[in-house]
């Protein structure tokens, strides 16, 4: 709980080694700012961005090349719960049509396709790997376990590679700025821009999302009061609270 402690008190973890790396990568759960982030860092001159696989599935790898800086986001459960059930990309047809309600409670089932109801004539039959159990493979419980073994996945990253900045969504939004502090303090030679905050990059256009649908539920605008007791027994309160969310 070290790590996640230290991001939560301070808004960011940052382990690097003694060379600036010549390439990055964004990872974080779906409804996190990794659009965002990874729009600022595209200003980066000195690094380019290296496709390492789906940004949202769970980490498997290990010994991570020391020239490859990671950047992973993570975001408060109640505005990413909310986030996810407006835009559940790569969820079930029956996940897409569910009301929040039966949302969290349903298991949680991914498939290749981004938005499953814009080919009507199509079987999906395959689930994503990245988003299935890492350890058994197994399908995940419910969005709220996803999020609880995304989070703990996520916080492995140091031990996996040389140089990793973690950082809460809510720190970096508020003053994108602190980032480009950050990493010139680690790294003196790098060529960094100030980060701004750029309209239109945090997260992914519901807009472009809905046109694809026939259905969608009501979303709520905040988590209904009957939801909170089953919400809270679900997620992982010990690394929450550790991280500042409860």
């Amino acid at each position: 709980m070290q790590i996640a402690s230290e991001l939560g008190k301070n808004g960011y973890y940052i382990q690097v080694g003694e060379k600036v790396p010549s390439n990055f990568t964004v990872l974080g759960e779906r409804s996190s700012g990794t659009n965002f982030l990874k729009a600022q860092l595209d200003t980066i001159p000195d690094m380019q961005f290296k496709n390492w696989g789906w940004k949202h599935a769970f980490i498997t790898a290990w010994n991570v090349s020391p020239n490859l800086m990671i950047f992973g986001i993570v975001r408060n459960w109640n505005d990413w719960l909310l986030s996810m059930h407006k835009k559940p990309w790569h969820a079930s047809k029956q996940l897409h049509e569910m009301a929040f309600s039966d949302f969290i409670r349903t298991k949680w089932e991914s498939h290749p396709i981004p938005r499953p109801r814009q080919d009507q004539n199509m079987i999906i039959e395959k689930l994503i790997p990245g988003d299935r159990n890492p350890i058994d493979g197994s399908q995940i419980e419910n969005v709220l376990a996803l999020r609880a073994l995304k989070l703990k996945n996520l916080l492995s990253l140091p031990l996996r590679a040389e140089n990793v900045v973690l950082m809460k969504y809510e720190w970096f939004n508020q003053n994108p700025g602190a980032l480009s502090d950050l990493l010139k303090s680690k790294f003196p030679s790098l060529d960094c821009p100030n980060f701004e905050k750029i309209k239109g990059t945090s997260f992914a256009s519901f807009e472009n999302y809905k046109r694809f649908e026939d259905f969608r539920p009501e979303f709520p605008k905040s988590i209904p009061e009957e939801d909170l007791p089953f919400i809270k027994t679900n997620l992982d309160s010990e690394l929450e609270t550790s991280l500042g969310y409860m």
